[in-house]
């Protein structure tokens, strides 16, 4: 997305935009909306360079959702055992018969930021005063 706005405002090589996102960001936060229509913390990546042309991303963190028991009875009872907590069924909701997709769950998602990898590149922070 961030390639596609610069070319959108300069006419240069994609190489060297990717260069420049490469050198200027460090990390990545990725924020998404979960079936419950709540905003999460999904991911956090350190971005630690370029490969072969395209932006090399290290895993820090990212999003596990906690399934309790009571979820899986509930999509097990309405026939959705097996498609996981993103399985979706069809309910009619009565006006006009038009259909809606519901999502197997409709109860709050429960999970956290779980720690994947460690930062690699410490010395901006330590640059920037940080004590590590």
């Amino acid at each position: 997305r961030l390639e596609s706005m610069v070319l959108m405002g300069a006419d240069l090589p994609l190489a060297a935009i990717r260069n420049q996102i490469a050198s200027a960001i460090d990390i990545f936060i990725h924020i998404g909306r979960l079936r419950d229509r709540s905003r999460r913390i999904l991911s956090i990546v350190e971005v630690k360079g370029l490969l072969e042309g395209g932006i090399l991303l290290h895993p820090l963190f990212e999003f596990q959702e906690e399934v309790s028991d009571e979820i899986l009875r509930r999509e097990e009872k309405t026939g959705n055992a097996g498609m996981g907590s993103t399985g979706r069924r069809k309910e009619e909701n009565g006006a006009g018969g038009y259909g809606i997709w519901k999502m197997g769950s409709t109860q709050k998602v429960e999970g956290k930021l779980v720690q994947v990898g460690e930062l690699e590149h410490r010395e901006k922070l330590r640059a920037a005063g940080y004590i590590l």
